[in-house]
């Protein structure tokens, strides 16, 4: 895909872009760019132009509108720092405004390809049980899950939350308690491995073992989760 080879482009600008600037100062300081400058200046300029090109071809099959355009019309800076030479500062402006151009557009390219978890669960339902505030951070902590690569027990806990409210077994009171104890649940093990809280994630877990182990639609897909919080 088009979008994949972006953030390889902006990896590739950045090196050329430290690269260029290494050998600009090391030029400088040894006294060899005043004499080559020209000579300097045109290959940097080919270089650049050649990640342009490439950069260019990758933009125009993105998946964010107008990419490519947002890419050409940055023009980069005409300032010139003091003591610098001006057609290699306008050649380092172009490339780092072609970068933060980039970089934003791999920026927007993430919040595109994140993935939000929706219940599928009747209004009416939802209403009786008051569950709206507890669904909406309950999809916000799973699809955190699944969009840090945790997609079996996202999954899990989805078709656990999606049964919850229709099982009988269980009183309106308890599938309530049920679902807020499987949000704070989520909620934990959202966080690094090293920065869960073993005891709370033991008390939350005793208690929807309790619940859940009581409704026979729901035993299987708890042992699934309890097999992710070993």
């Amino acid at each position: 895909m088009a979008d994949d080879g972006i953030l390889t482009q902006l990896k590739a600008g950045y090196e050329l872009q430290e690269s260029i600037r290494k050998e600009y100062k090391e030029a400088r300081r040894d006294g060899s760019f005043a004499p080559r400058q020209d000579e300097l200046i045109n290959e940097w300029r080919t270089r650049v132009a050649s990640w342009l090109k490439t950069a260019e071809h990758v933009l125009a099959g993105s998946s964010v509108p107008l990419a490519l355009l947002q890419f050409r019309n940055a023009r980069g800076s005409a300032q010139v720092a003091a003591g610098e030479n001006v057609k290699w500062s306008q050649l380092d402006n172009v490339l780092r405004a072609k970068l933060d151009v980039l970089h934003q557009i791999h920026k927007e390219l993430q919040v595109q390809t994140e993935k939000t978890i929706v219940f599928n669960i009747q209004h009416s339902v939802v209403g009786s049980l008051n569950l709206a505030p507890v669904l909406g951070n309950l999809e916000v902590s799973v699809s955190a899950l699944q969009n840090k690569g945790q997609d079996d027990l996202a999954r899990a806990i989805k078709d656990l939350v999606e049964r919850l409210p229709h099982t009988a077994e269980l009183s309106p009171d308890e599938r309530r308690e049920a679902l807020e104890l499987t949000s704070s649940l989520s909620e934990e093990m959202n966080k690094e491995p090293n920065r869960r809280a073993g005891a709370t994630i033991n008390t939350i877990a005793s208690a929807l073992d309790a619940l859940l182990t009581r409704a026979s639609q729901l035993a299987a897909i708890w042992q699934t989760i309890q097999g992710f919080l070993q």
